[in-house]
């Protein structure tokens, strides 16, 4: 018989992943589509003139319901560039944990994005989703 994972599991599951969760984001500069076995090796992290570097998902909202499935997302993550020399074209996002382990990479689809003086700021907003899947 199929395990059924109900609403409120749904929320806990979803609760005990985010909570859990000490990741950051980047944005990454290489032509790249993301596949499955990929490592940060991978990925070459942005450097435009303002780069901060790599930003904290720590602050995940408390997941809720919406259409028969679990969400929750962080606050956005966003980079500046600050008018420097330095250009570089963004191609998506990636996502480590602590311990430099590739969680995600998403390419953009607008990519790819330039980041110079005239497009001066790169947003990110995640959002994780869980919902119970049936098949017959």
């Amino acid at each position: 018989m199929p395990l059924v994972l109900c609403t409120e599991g749904e929320l806990s599951f979803l609760t005990l992943i985010v909570s859990g969760l000490d990741a950051l984001v980047y944005p990454f500069k290489n032509d790249r589509m993301p596949l499955r076995a990929d490592t940060p090796a991978y990925y070459s992290e942005a450097d435009f003139s303002g780069y901060t570097g790599a930003i904290s998902l720590a602050d995940w909202v408390a997941p809720y319901l919406s259409n028969a499935r679990a969400f929750s997302s962080p606050s956005p993550a966003l980079w500046t560039h600050n008018g420097g020399p330095i250009d570089n074209y963004i191609f998506g996002i990636c996502c480590v944990d602590t311990a430099n382990n590739l969680l995600w990479a998403e390419r953009d689809p607008r990519a790819p994005v330039l980041m110079n003086p005239m497009q001066s700021t790169y947003s990110y907003q995640n959002v994780l989703t869980l919902a119970a899947e049936f098949t017959g």
